[in-house]
C-alpha cells in the first residue's frame, strides 16, 4: 500500500496534467450521449444539439469553423465545422471518444487476463514445477491443432457475429476441459512438462509478429463492430504485459514472505493472486498504461483504413480517414489528430512516471 500510495502522490506532482487530460476524457466519453444528441431525442438539453450522425444538409461540403454557416442561432452553430456530409466534428470528437475509451480499456483488460495469467504461471511453476502424462499433452496437442484449423479455414468462410464467436470459445474451452479430465494420469506416470519455456517461446513468438498486419487479417474473420475490435486487439497485443509479470513473478517469487506462504501451506493459487499480483501490479500498471495508449492508436489506424469499426461507429481515426478524401478541410485533421495525441501523451506519460 505504501508504494501505491507513493506512486499516486508522483502521479499528482510529476503528471497532473497528463491525469487531466484522462480525466477529461473519461467524462466526455461516459457522457457522450448526454452532451451531444439531437434535441428530440432526450429530454435533457444538449451542449451539443447534433449526435455523431446527423446529417445537417444545409451545411454540407465540409464547412470550416471560422466561415459563414446557415443555422437558426448560435446555438446550432457547427463550432468545429462539417465534415463532407454535414455531420458535426465536435460531436463526432465526443462520441469519439467512447469508442477510443471501449477499446482502450477492455482491449488491455483482455491482454492483461491472458499476459498476467500466462507470465506470472510460467514464472512461478517454471519448467519442473509441473507434471503430466504424456496422454495429456498429446490430447491437448492435438485439441490445439483442431482449434487452428478451425479458427484458420472454418470461421473466415461463415458469417459469424461477435456473441457467435464467444459461444465458440465457450464450447471450446468445455471441450478442453474435458480432456484435461479424460487424460489425467496417476503422479508415478507423469513427467515435467517445460511450462515456461513454452510460454516464453509464445511470447518471442507474438513480439516477432508484424501487430497490426495481424490484427488487419484477423478483422477479415469477424464482422466489423467495435467489440470485434476489441477482441482482436486483445487476444493479439498481450505478449508485453506477459513479459512484465514473468519478470515481476521471477523477482517477487523468492521473497520471505512468498517463502512463509509456502511453508503454512498456502497453495499455488493463493499465493499468485494474493500475494504476488498484489506487489507486481504497480510495474504491471506500467505495461497496461502503454497498452491503452497503443490499442487507441491502433483502433484509429484500423478506422483510418476502413477496417474494423462499423461504418456508423465515431471514431478518430475515421475522422482522419475523411480528411484524407477532403484535403482542403483542415479541421478533419487536426482536431481528431489534437485529440488522438493527448490521449496517447496522457498514457504513455502515466507509463512513464510510474516506471520512474
Amino acid at each position: 500500500m505504501a508504494k501505491q500510495s507513493f506512486i499516486w502522490d508522483r502521479i499528482r506532482r510529476n503528471s497532473r496534467f497528463s491525469l487531466y487530460l484522462i480525466v477529461i476524457w473519461i467524462i466526455l466519453a461516459l457522457f457522450a450521449s448526454i452532451l451531444a444528441h439531437e434535441e428530440d431525442s432526450l429530454s435533457i438539453p444538449a451542449l451539443i444539439p447534433y449526435s455523431a450522425t446527423s446529417i445537417d444538409f444545409a451545411n454540407a461540403g465540409a464547412v470550416g469553423p471560422f466561415e459563414s454557416q446557415e443555422v437558426e442561432n448560435v446555438y446550432h452553430r457547427h463550432w468545429l465545422g462539417t465534415d463532407e456530409l454535414g455531420r458535426d466534428v465536435l460531436s463526432q470528437l465526443i462520441h469519439g471518444s467512447r469508442t477510443a475509451l471501449i477499446v482502450g480499456l477492455l482491449s488491455v483488460l483482455i491482454s492483461a487476463i491472458i499476459g498476467i495469467t500466462l507470465g506470472m504461471t510460467a514464472a512461478y511453476i517454471g519448467d519442473e514445477g509441473l507434471k503430466v502424462s504424456k496422454s495429456r499433452v498429446i490430447g491437448i496437442s492435438f485439441f490445439g491443432l483442431l482449434f487452428l484449423c478451425y479458427i484458420t479455414f472454418i470461421v473466415p468462410y461463415s458469417k459469424i457475429v461477435f456473441s457467435q464467436f464467444l459461444i465458440l470459445l465457450l464450447l471450446f474451452a468445455l471441450i478442453f476441459w474435458l480432456i484435461l479430465k479424460l487424460t489425467k494420469a496417476p503422479a508415478g506416470k507423469r513427467s515435467n512438462f517445460p511450462l515456461d519455456l513454452i510460454i516464453g517461446r509464445m511470447i518471442e513468438a507474438m513480439d516477432s509478429l508484424p501487430i497490426l498486419f495481424l490484427i488487419i487479417s484477423l478483422s477479415a474473420i469477424i464482422r466489423p463492430s467495435i467489440y470485434s475490435v476489441v477482441l482482436i486487439i486483445g487476444i493479439s497485443n498481450w505478449a508485453k504485459i506477459a513479459r512484465f509479470a514473468r519478470a515481476e513473478t521471477l523477482k517477487i517469487k523468492h521473497s520471505t514472505y512468498i517463502e512463509s506462504a509456502r511453508v503454512i501451506g498456502l497453495n499455488r493459487m493463493q499465493i499468485l493472486w494474493k500475494h504476488i499480483l498484489p506487489n507486481a501490479l504497480p510495474t504491471l500498471a506500467v505495461a497496461l498504461a502503454f497498452n491503452i495508449a497503443a490499442a487507441i492508436l491502433i483502433e484509429a489506424t484500423l478506422s483510418f483504413l476502413g477496417v474494423g469499426i462499423a461504418a456508423d461507429e465515431a471514431s478518430w481515426g475515421a475522422m482522419l480517414a475523411e480528411a484524407r478524401r477532403t484535403p482542403f478541410a483542415w479541421w478533419l485533421a487536426v482536431f481528431p489528430g489534437l485529440a488522438i495525441f493527448a490521449v496517447i501523451y496522457a498514457c504513455n506519460k502515466l507509463g512513464e512516471t510510474i516506471a520512474d
